[in-house]
């Protein structure tokens, strides 16, 4: 099932444009990574790209990282030497997506400079019509662009489309993206210190 997975995703993105997927992919969780290294060094933690079966494991400076058949998504996490307070634990969540954003605005700007030599020529619109070239939309002026300036418009496109698909909360199967994951830590915490601050009133005393 996972070679016919692969062979259609060869078919629908083509070799060139599947391999910037992945480069991607593989940006965005070790951009992860560094945000948890950076909190804790100590810890020990994973990195997961793709799914299905494993090709590869790879560890190093306690971390592990393990390639899997079919290249669509991938997980980042671990055990961490301390608890992490909550902006610690957004900063961890949210590098991925901000990896996307720099990436996309950066590949876009870049483009149009060439394009027509003027910063004035960049347009954040591009952030919301960029990833339609990943999903199949077209626009005129990309045909007739070098192949360079195509596979970077291509590369702002897909880190566009991967800021919007891990921003806005949506579940996988059983697992979340980054922007529900965000979501349900904050309510949780907001939780929590809600549940404590009603302890505190009754003078109840609670331990962590």
């Amino acid at each position: 099932m996972g070679t016919i997975w692969v062979i259609l995703m060869l078919y629908l993105l083509g070799p060139a444009v599947l391999g910037l997927y992945v480069v991607v992919l593989v940006l965005h969780e070790f951009a992860h990574l560094v945000a948890a290294k950076f909190i804790d060094k100590h810890g020990h933690y994973f990195v997961i790209i793709g799914y299905g079966k494993e090709l590869a494991k790879l560890s190093f400076l306690r971390t592990t990282v393990r390639l899997r058949m079919i290249p669509y998504g991938g997980r980042c996490g671990g055990d961490s030497s301390r608890p992490w307070l909550l902006p610690e634990w957004l900063l961890f969540m949210s590098a991925g997506l901000l990896l996307n954003l720099m990436l996309a605005v950066a590949s876009f700007f870049v483009v149009h400079i060439r394009l027509k030599g003027s910063a004035a020529s960049f347009s954040l619109t591009h952030m919301l019509r960029g990833p339609l070239l990943f999903l199949g939309g077209r626009r005129d002026y990309l045909e007739t662009l070098l192949m360079p300036d195509h596979l970077i418009y291509l590369f702002g496109a897909m880190n566009a489309f991967a800021l919007w698909s891990g921003l806005i909360p949506l579940r996988f199967g059983g697992q979340m993206n980054d922007g529900l994951s965000i979501v349900h830590r904050i309510r949780s915490s907001l939780a929590e210190n809600r549940s404590r601050t009603s302890n505190e009133g009754d003078g109840s005393c609670r331990f962590r």
